[in-house]
């Protein structure tokens, strides 16, 4: 009977390792699932939080002069009538009723942020303060007020000492996925948009407001020699201008990232300051 009931060995059955495999696979693709989640949200969050920031930014500094007409879109790439002292000048108006408060604005922006040194504008396109750090890492990751954010500000390329008095000036901005920053420039690759919206205004920290017109862009790559300029040499940064007509024209540049798979290509639209 003890042999019977009380001495019997269970038999273990054998470890079945295709469903302990497959339990771990569902388990590592939830976890993944539960990360992508909180990346998303977090994204999401960082987007909001930038748009709401910039808002407010914007409710603080006044137009900066009212909106040219596109006359005279060059769809061929060239730099239309610039120099030409017949031309009218979109900076040729009555005295601007908004300098006062603009003065106003860039002290209260300088003292939120030193590092402002002007605000860009494309009616209808995008709106934005602008800042210089002491490298050209600082705000890629930084939003304006000093928030870690993937948004970043638009900043402008550090070794460019004289701010928009220089040659050439070159802004940077990231393509967001919620369309802000300088996502709007890749409408600037179809001629319609481009002759459209031909007008870039900078309102440097002086409270002076400069214009100036799109003439190209250029997909190219993050090691094209416009991001080696030598800004102190007027004949190199001319150089790096596609069709660049006179040393006494200031120019600017502004680049962003594409979609495009390769994480290395750039996006560059290139516009004069008007005469």
């Amino acid at each position: 009977m003890w042999k019977l009931f009380g001495n019997k060995k269970r038999r273990r059955s054998p470890l079945n390792w295709r469903y302990v495999l497959y339990i771990a696979l569902v388990a590592v693709g939830f976890l993944l699932i539960i990360a992508a989640t909180q990346e998303i949200l977090t994204w999401e969050g960082e987007d909001s939080d930038a748009r709401d920031e910039y808002e407010n930014l914007r409710t603080m500094f006044p137009i900066i002069t009212e909106k040219p007409s596109p006359t005279a879109a060059s769809p061929s790439g060239e730099n239309p009538t610039l120099n030409d002292p017949d031309s009218e000048s979109p900076s040729d108006h009555a005295p601007d009723p908004h300098e006062e408060q603009r003065l106003l604005s860039i002290a209260a922006l300088t003292e939120i942020n030193p590092d402002f040194i002007g605000w860009i504008t494309i009616w209808d396109v995008l709106d934005y303060p602008v800042v210089r750090g002491s490298n050209n890492s600082r705000y890629l990751y930084e939003t304006f007020a000093g928030q870690r954010n993937s948004s970043g500000v638009l900043f402008m390329d550090y070794r460019i000492r004289r701010g928009f008095d220089e040659h050439v000036c070159i802004i940077y901005g990231h393509n967001m996925r919620d369309d802000s920053m300088f996502t709007p420039l890749r409408q600037y690759t179809n001629r319609g948009f481009m002759a459209e919206n031909p007008y870039i205004a900078i309102a440097n920290t002086a409270g002076d407001v400069m214009v100036y017109r799109v003439f190209a862009t250029k997909l190219t790559d993050a090691w094209d020699n416009v991001y080696n300029i030598d800004f102190s040499s007027t004949e190199a940064a001319a150089a790096a201008i596609p069709g660049a007509q006179s040393e006494a024209i200031r120019y600017l540049i502004l680049s962003t990232c594409t979609t495009s798979a390769d994480n290395n290509e750039r996006l560059l639209i290139y516009a004069a300051l008007m005469a």
